[in-house]
């Protein structure tokens, strides 16, 4: 009878063991400060800098805001694609180009600083026709 305890504990220990793994195992990572995914560092007129993390635009300048940047009061970045590349655009607002090649205005001079969407840098994807496996057949015979 103690061994019948014995092997139902192990084997309850061992499939607690493997739960916890599937269940909470995750690769470990440190907390440390954010990653800049673009960024714009520039000496003009305003000395701007700017820099993306997430979809949260900081900019600081030499002569108010300074470092740490604050978020752009335009809220986040719009769209879902990463954003690729940040820089100094009309009226001293900054334009955002995501992965996908749409280009975001920060818009300083639209009320609210709200987001205006320029186009895209890429235009549009090429078609391709769908072909079925039949027609694939008869056509490379």
């Amino acid at each position: 009878m103690r061994r019948v305890k014995v092997l139902v504990l192990t084997t309850a220990g061992v499939l607690l063991l493997a739960l916890g793994y599937c269940f909470g195992s995750r690769p470990s990572s440190a907390q440390g400060a954010s990653t800049i995914s673009a960024a714009f560092v520039g000496y003009n007129d305003a000395n701007v800098s700017f820099a993306v993390v997430g979809r949260t635009l900081y900019a600081a300048n030499g002569a108010g805001a300074g470092f740490p940047g604050a978020p752009y009061p335009g809220g986040p970045i719009p769209g879902t694609e990463a954003v690729i590349s940040v820089g100094w655009g009309v009226g001293g607002a900054p334009i955002v180009m995501l992965a996908n090649g749409d280009v975001w205005w920060g818009g300083a001079g639209n009320p609210g600083y709200t987001w205006a969407f320029l186009g895209n840098a890429i235009g549009s994807p090429t078609l391709a026709p769908n072909a079925t496996w039949g027609q694939l057949k008869a056509r490379y015979k």
